[in-house]
């Protein structure tokens, strides 16, 4: 075994032939900028600008496919950018109790049911809000 010379840790594979062998976390800290990650400020653009086919900047620069088109500089209506809605996962206390009440409704006419067929839909959707309730 041959130990790192910078930190001292002992390293277990490595080839006979190695005068000097550096561990994997001395590599993170001599190579890896953190002062990059740190100062990189968000951009004032829109996710996906580049992908869009005409884009226009607050200041009316205009991007054609990523590409600035200065001549079209203020010749555009700004761009509207539609904010993204955020998708949640858990039922408000309405659409929850309003799913428990279609559902007592559902086994209710369950009971009276006389075809196979309707009985197996009535089961599917009872089985999907089930799983919309859990």
């Amino acid at each position: 075994m041959i130990e790192c010379y910078n930190c001292g840790s002992a390293i277990k594979e490595t080839t006979i032939s190695a005068e000097k062998v550096l561990c994997w976390q001395c590599c993170i800290d001599n190579y890896w900028d953190k002062t990059e990650v740190l100062n990189k400020k968000p951009s004032d653009k829109p996710r996906g600008w580049k992908f869009m086919a005409v884009y226009i900047h607050k200041d009316g620069t205009v991007y054609h496919k990523g590409v600035e088109q200065p001549d079209l500089k203020g010749t555009l209506p700004l761009t509207a950018v539609k904010p993204k809605p955020k998708v949640t996962k858990k039922l408000t206390k309405k659409e929850s109790s309003d799913l428990v009440a279609e559902l007592g409704t559902l086994k209710a006419s369950l009971r009276r049911v006389k075809t196979m067929k309707t009985q197996t839909t009535l089961e599917k959707k009872i089985k999907a809000i089930n799983k919309k309730l859990r």
